[in-house]
């Protein structure tokens, strides 16, 4: 398993264990001003979603190129920009998410901040199981220039679950974006 698989399941570990004491009615402090929470929660969300954004159309251009070396340097990147992306920004949004629901009563006592919660574990169960189970064998495949066939079928596991673990997480950032809940 590479060091981004590693870290990408100790994140999510965090991140469920948080979210469960904030579900279970644990209140965080924030220790810094509104704003700078905000700002440290927005910058996260910016990590977080442009990573997850950019990551697959790297791996699309270079699958497209049909250059075995490119394919396997962009798993790589991927890998890495894991590590400086998107396990930073989760950690800003969650825990700056956390510190400012005590300014909206709780988790709990608003629909849209309970959903988001609901939907985050959603997330953070699949992200790091099922879709990294599949990334860590597409990048592995990749790097060893396995043929392509075999790259192209986890290639398509991982881009299918990938996709399918961003409609939570979609609609996480929809009920954030929008304060009001969906159900």
């Amino acid at each position: 398993m590479t060091n981004a698989g590693k870290l990408t399941i100790a994140s999510n570990l965090v991140v469920l264990a948080a979210l469960g004491a904030a579900l279970r009615g644990l209140r965080f402090a924030m220790p810094f001003a509104y704003e700078t929470h905000k700002i440290l929660h927005i910058l996260g969300a910016i990590l977080l979603v442009g990573n997850v954004t950019v990551g697959p159309l790297w791996i699309i251009l270079a699958w497209r190129s049909r250059d075995p070396k490119l394919l396997g340097w962009s798993a790589r990147a991927l890998a890495l920009a894991d590590i400086v992306f998107t396990v930073p920004g989760t950690q800003l949004l969650l825990w700056n998410g956390l510190a400012m629901t005590g300014t909206f009563g709780g988790l709990r006592a608003q629909a849209w901040l309970y959903q988001t919660a609901i939907m985050l574990v959603v997330t953070a169960v699949f992200a790091p199981t099922v879709v990294l189970y599949y990334q860590e064998k597409f990048i592995a495949r990749a790097e060893e220039q396995a043929p392509r066939e075999s790259v192209n079928a986890a290639l398509f596991r991982w881009s299918l679950w990938g996709t399918i673990v961003m409609l939570p997480f979609g609609a996480a950032l929809f009920t954030m974006v929008a304060k009001r809940g969906l159900w």
